[in-house]
């Protein structure tokens, strides 16, 4: 009886032993015989049913699948995937502007518009054209301020390049016609306040320059947002 007994034991065991065990993640243990594990899916035979059909189960059902000789797969959730849509990265410097609103140009001061390169007073006459329309009163006011600074850009810059050049003529003339070391180093001291001169009437005359284009960049975006409309 003892012998009958232990031989069941062991029976019990290499059946057990011999069998895949598919734990659910509800807390279900199923007894199987694991025929395919693919990317989604799982085919089994129940133990009990061995001779009956193939069972297919979704891998994300599972928590872990025990084999017989002892080797543990576990398994994650599978998120189904949205497809994602067709996306075109494009350089920015490569789209085509629209043709019909104005956009500035490699040169400061300049704009491009319908393939024709305008000056800023073009832009101004157009813009002026459409406002009798449009009534916007930034546009006028940005148009009157870049006027008032380009005036101011040549004007300084014009006249200071002007005495600059004049005065060191004239301090190279006196300097090389005097031989008295005074008069040379009074010649010397006006060629550098002429350099002087000369030089800081264009650095002004440049930020004039920066204030002039910001206004006219302001008409050419203003045209660009009222024409859409």
């Amino acid at each position: 009886m003892r012998v009958v007994f232990i031989f069941i034991l062991c029976a019990v065991q290499l059946y057990l032993n011999a069998q895949d065990s598919i734990y659910k993640r509800t807390g279900l243990v199923i007894p199987a015989k694991i025929s395919e594990v693919n990317i989604k899916e799982i085919s089994y035979k129940r133990l009990d049913l061995l001779d009956g059909p193939l069972f297919i189960i979704n891998k994300n059902e599972i928590q872990k699948i025990k084999y017989a000789n002892g080797t543990i797969d576990s398994f994650m959730v599978l998120k189904e995937g949205t497809k994602a849509p067709n996306v075109v990265f494009v350089n920015p410097r490569y789209i085509a502007p629209d043709f019909n609103q104005i956009q500035p140009s490699i040169r400061r001061g300049t704009y491009k518009y319908q393939g024709h390169l305008l000056s800023d007073r073009h832009v101004f006459l157009m813009a002026l054209e459409k406002n009798n329309l449009w009534k916007n009163t930034d546009i006028e006011l940005n148009v009157i301020a870049s006027k008032k600074y380009k005036v101011m850009q040549y004007s300084i810059g014009y006249s200071g390049a002007i005495i600059g050049g004049i005065g060191l003529y004239a301090s190279a003339i006196a300097g090389g016609s005097s031989s008295n070391s005074n008069d040379a180093s009074l010649a010397a001291f006006a060629g550098i306040l002429s350099a002087g001169i000369a030089v800081s009437s264009q650095i002004i005359s440049f930020k004039y320059k920066l204030k002039r284009v910001k206004h006219a960049d302001k008409v050419a975006e203003l045209y660009n947002q009222l024409s859409k409309n």
